[in-house]
């Protein structure tokens, strides 16, 4: 049998009050960062290279770029 040395709970919550303290500093540009970028690349890929592809079949580029940066932003964020 394997046995554990149980965690120390005082360490435990020292690393979440360091981590809790961080985030209180940088929360703004976490966030901000998270709905900036998918903008600027709907900016350039939607705008810029939209304007050199045809509509395929009735639909604009526009409206098949948006939901696959929608859901890549979305996985980035959570990483």
């Amino acid at each position: 049998m394997i046995f554990y040395k149980p965690i120390n709970s005082g360490l435990v919550l020292k690393v979440i009050n360091r981590n809790l303290l961080v985030y209180r500093r940088t929360w703004k540009v976490s966030l901000s960062f998270n709905f900036i970028e998918p903008l600027f690349y709907l900016a350039a890929l939607g705008f810029g290279l939209g304007a050199y592809v045809q509509p395929m079949e009735g639909i604009p580029y526009l409206n098949n770029l948006a939901p696959g940066l929608i859901a890549s932003s979305a996985m980035f964020a959570t990483a």
